[in-house]
């Protein structure tokens, strides 16, 4: 995983209530910062990524906002996402 075996119990309950208000809080297909991309997006993509990479959460719960930014020509050029691949289904 993400975290050392070690303390993923410690810190699993705080992330997965800090990631279910987030997700609570997402603009769905949009940006969340008016109607562009901005660094807020970068944060919450990486933030979203790692939450579901760690499954914390699901893919269905975050692609209604994360698949178009997967297709962003930086993101494809930068393999940012690739590591998402098996959890994109």
């Amino acid at each position: 995983g993400l975290m050392p075996a070690e303390v993923q119990p410690i810190y699993e309950k705080t992330l997965s209530f800090k990631l279910r208000v987030m997700i609570e809080q997402m603009p769905g297909s949009q940006f969340i910062v008016v109607d562009r991309f901005t660094i807020a997006d970068i944060v919450a993509c990486y933030i979203l990524k790692l939450g579901v990479m760690s499954e914390l959460i699901e893919w269905s719960q975050v692609s209604d906002y994360l698949l178009p930014l997967t297709e962003r020509p930086a993101a494809q050029r930068a393999h940012f996402f690739d590591s998402l691949a098996k959890f994109m289904n």
